[in-house]
């Protein structure tokens, strides 16, 4: 694809999934030889991280009455190319982007990074159908999406995103179904790191289990406590859980209370906020993804690239991810059955080897970066002509 001025847009820049495909994305683009630009909100994690990278950014709120103020912005970028796509992400910029598309005429592509949490649930046949019909959903997405797919192009980052896309009215050929990709996907995975056990004191015979993502009831870290307790007591203290992410305030006594009160407190590990992902991910047995609510978690595609099993309850776009008894096992959102498929792998060592590989080979052949960024540039492509 020739040359492009890309102009990335999101409204948020704290620490999550989008976040970081946007940064990843704009890496990509970057290095594929276009001009990218990224406009986030100031103050977060996401600004310093792109310029800790080497990529423009300008910080500038994209919600409420300041988000007028980006057309002057845009419009100082747009006088520098010949053309200028707007690329956003999340529902605050893709307002932004299409006050930019009214005003400046310039072409937009919106990408939908989640639903409404009420349109999550399990994918038994006729389960969402009732769900819906008895909460009277009117649209799973916000309307400005709908805007976008009259005048510009929609990306779905799972086919279950785009059911839902088509369902609130969205042209089917305006919808592009693009998963994330994970640069973990990119490189060999580096050996497990025994000093992983010894910075957080475990036992260097213990299983090491992870729940990756922020810690709050919507990611499930709950239910797989409540099925690390019901584990037998021999095998239970051999067991020690890494909950990987930033903890939400209002969650943590939550959770901190249902630790005591199970009588985990020292096989539940609280990590926090890591810059080294990776290298703990790849110290882990397998990896435990109990979401009540997803699209396309970034975090599943890199324990995958890492070749790691992964057990994800049955929601959302987990099942186009992990295939149930393949890469992983799929479960239904509750405590006994998360508590039997934890069990079942921690018994089965050939089962997590043989999981484990099957899961990176398919890491590397659908989710690796020339992958989703080709898919990104086929659109843009697309959507010029």
């Amino acid at each position: 694809m020739e040359r492009q001025r890309i102009v990335l847009m999101i409204s948020s820049a704290s620490i999550a999934g989008a976040e970081h495909h946007v940064q990843h994305l704009a890496h990509c683009l970057l290095q594929r030889g276009h001009d990218v630009t990224v406009i986030c909100p100031p103050d977060g994690w996401l600004g310093a991280a792109l310029r800790c990278q080497g990529i423009p950014v300008i910080e500038h709120c994209l919600r409420g009455l300041r988000k007028y103020g980006v057309l002057h912005l845009v419009s100082r970028l747009a006088e520098k190319a010949r053309t200028t796509i707007l690329h956003s992400h999340l529902t605050g910029a893709t307002y932004a982007a299409m006050l930019c598309h009214w005003r400046l005429g310039l072409p937009v592509v919106a990408s939908v990074h989640h639903l409404g949490g009420r349109t999550y649930c399990s994918t038994s046949p006729g389960a969402r159908e009732r769900v819906e019909a008895r909460l009277g959903l009117p649209r799973y997405t916000d309307w400005i999406f709908t805007r976008v797919g009259r005048h510009g192009a929609v990306v779905a980052v799972s086919e279950f995103v785009r059911q839902f896309l088509v369902r609130d009215g969205i042209p089917d050929e305006r919808i592009h179904v693009i998963y994330n990709g994970t640069p973990f996907a990119d490189e060999d995975p580096p050996a497990p790191d025994p000093t992983v056990r010894e910075d957080f004191n475990l036992p260097q015979d213990a299983y090491l289990l992870g729940v990756i993502g922020s810690v709050r009831h919507q990611k499930g870290q709950l239910l797989a406590v409540q099925a690390l307790a019901k584990l037998p007591a021999t095998l239970r203290d051999r067991v020690r859980l890494l909950l990987i992410g930033t903890v939400h305030d209002d969650f943590a006594p939550i959770l901190t209370e249902a630790i005591e009160r199970l009588g985990v407190r020292h096989q539940v590990i609280l990590t926090g906020a890591r810059e080294d992902v990776r290298r703990l991910v790849s110290s882990l047995d397998f990896v435990v993804h109990p979401s009540l609510a997803e699209a396309c978690p970034i975090s599943v595609l890199e324990a995958l690239a890492l070749g790691k099993p992964v057990i994800a309850t049955r929601i959302g776009g987990l099942p186009e991810l992990v295939t149930d008894g393949d890469v992983g096992l799929l479960v239904e959102p509750n405590v006994e059955a998360l508590n039997l498929a934890i069990r079942f792998l921690l018994e089965h060592p050939d089962e997590r080897a043989r999981m484990g590989a099957l899961a990176r080979r398919r890491a590397v052949e659908q989710f690796g970066t020339a992958t989703m960024v080709s898919r990104y540039e086929a659109v843009y492509r697309r959507f010029l002509s």
